[in-house]
């Protein structure tokens, strides 16, 4: 494979691994804030108590990543932690709890969020437990934070 095609192939793989950055989707809870409070609210409180979680299972656990990430300090600590892939967990939550305000984004909010996932395995920062573990994190607080009921955004029509 020619160098070029490298480097946009890895530079590609970085860019799905940005949509579940915590900086991307709170600037997209904000501009939801702005159009729809209530969905807003809960898609920026959700994005905490996902990080919060996330951060207190890899303190816990403290699964090293693939890569070999070593830490200095306790943020150092949690930051260096594999286990659970918190960039899947923030977009699975982001898109159950997107696709419960509207719809019709669910078919382009799940594949993004497999993305996301593919992404951190192809990056070497997580192993597929990590971001299946994510994935169950994002689902479990999108039931608390979904404007409407799980089931109903995954199977609209019965």
């Amino acid at each position: 494979m020619p160098d070029w095609t490298r480097r946009l192939w890895a530079e590609t793989v970085r860019d799905f691994s940005a949509l579940g950055s915590f900086q991307i989707l709170f600037l997209l809870g904000l501009g939801l804030y702005s159009l729809n409070l209530s969905l807003g609210a809960r898609v920026l409180w959700g994005l905490c108590v996902v990080d919060l979680l996330a951060a207190l299972v890899k303190l816990a656990v403290h699964r090293p990543r693939p890569d070999g990430q070593t830490f200095a300090n306790l943020i150092g600590r949690i930051d260096a932690g594999s286990l659970p892939s918190v960039h899947a967990a923030r977009s699975l939550f982001m898109a159950v709890t997107l696709s419960g305000g509207y719809p019709l984004l669910l078919p382009v909010a799940l594949p993004a969020c497999l993305l996301v996932g593919i992404s951190r395995v192809l990056l070497r920062r997580h192993r597929v437990t990590d971001v299946i573990a994510g994935y169950v994190l994002g689902a479990a607080v999108s039931l608390i934070f979904s404007p409407v009921p799980l089931q109903s955004v995954l199977i609209p029509f019965d």
